[in-house]
């Protein structure tokens, strides 16, 4: 994966597909430990869950997940542009 901290553009579902199918293959092959997510899905609202090492280490996720929300503050002062 080229930088998994990066914002995607909004191209929906070719880049969502696309961002997953290779988060997929990353895992597959061992290299991904953990996960923490938030989906939108139609006609639901959203989901969130953790698993791997994201569920087992807490503290160093919800870490992560501020550097996450630091970046979608970012986009958003910028107007929403990447």
């Amino acid at each position: 994966m080229s930088n998994v901290y990066r914002l995607r553009p909004d191209n929906l579902p070719t880049e969502i597909v696309a961002c997953l199918e290779e988060l997929c293959a990353q895992a597959k092959r061992g290299n991904v430990s953990g996960i923490a997510f938030v989906a939108f899905v139609e006609g639901y609202g959203f989901v969130a869950n953790a698993a791997g090492t994201a569920f087992s280490d807490p503290t160093y996720t919800r870490g992560m997940l501020c550097a996450l929300d630091d970046k979608l503050a970012a986009h958003e002062a910028d107007g929403g542009h990447l």
